[in-house]
């Protein structure tokens, strides 16, 4: 195993709730923008992988939503699906268009967890 690994998996392991919501959110951005570079040099392929990957993180989040929680899971939960919408479409459309706006979305959330964090 490659260091790499070991230490993100490291970093899985110990993480809180709240860090494992952001390093979600940071892989989801990466893989975003990874899929943004990806259409931009027509590799349909790795586009796909990432796109759907990201999709896969969006939907974890989304699926452990407390609705319990209110509002606050109700806004979070209607933002996830946009961003998951977002990734759909451009993967079927192989289009990189919105994916800078969905890359920042998921910033920002990440940001807002980093402060809850603190």
């Amino acid at each position: 195993m490659n260091v790499a690994l070991q230490y993100k998996q490291q970093q899985v392991y110990g993480a809180s709730g709240v860090g494992l919501i952001i390093i979600l959110l940071d892989e989801g951005r990466r893989r975003v923008m990874a899929a943004e570079r990806a259409i931009e040099r027509r590799d349909v392929q790795a586009a796909h992988e990432h796109l759907v990957r990201a999709q896969d993180i969006v939907y974890e989040l989304r699926g452990a939503l407390n609705p319990d929680a209110g509002e606050i899971a109700e806004n979070l939960r209607q933002l996830y699906d946009f961003i998951i919408a977002g990734l759909i479409e451009a993967n079927v459309k192989k289009s990189a268009e919105r994916l800078p706006m969905l890359a920042e979305m998921l910033e920002t959330l990440a940001s807002g967890w980093r402060e809850v964090a603190r």
